[in-house]
């Protein structure tokens, strides 16, 4: 699972709950990682239609009025950030010297490309009203 997927989960979620323009600095010290990277995730989410921005010395990030945020499944996310669930490794043969690794590769990454999709149709049964659903579960055990 890629951080960026992660990160765009809590900001959405972050962003929801705090229903006020939003810093990347905030946000950034929110998830526990840099400004910069939360920027990076967060123009993706603006490029998706699913958070707006506002410029200016009191700007940042917000939800975007006319979407639900509890109703965006982790699917819509994971394509947001344009993301897979399984990260493939490559060999560190030079495949074209062996047949074998050769034909590895091909079946590893068929392998992978299922996995990922049997992630993503998962992904799509999860929303994020689960997800804050889950988190407030948690909070009242501990």
């Amino acid at each position: 699972m890629k951080a960026e997927f992660v990160v765009a989960v809590h900001a959405l979620i972050y962003l929801d709950h705090q229903k006020t323009i939003v810093t990347s600095d905030e946000l950034a010290n929110s998830i526990c990682t840099n400004p910069a990277f939360v920027r990076k995730v967060m123009a993706k989410l603006k490029c998706a239609g699913l958070i707006t921005t506002k410029e200016g010395n009191d700007g940042g990030y917000i939800s975007d009025s006319d979407i639900d945020i509890d109703s965006i499944d982790l699917n819509d996310i994971l394509q947001a950030v344009d993301a897979t669930m399984i990260i493939k490794k490559k060999a560190r043969i030079d495949v074209k010297e062996c047949l074998l690794a050769k034909k590895m590769e091909l079946v590893m990454d068929d392998l992978c490309y299922d996995l990922d999709k049997l992630c993503q149709d998962r992904l799509s049964d999860i929303t994020i009203a689960d997800i804050k659903e889950k988190i407030c579960q948690k909070e009242r055990v501990h």
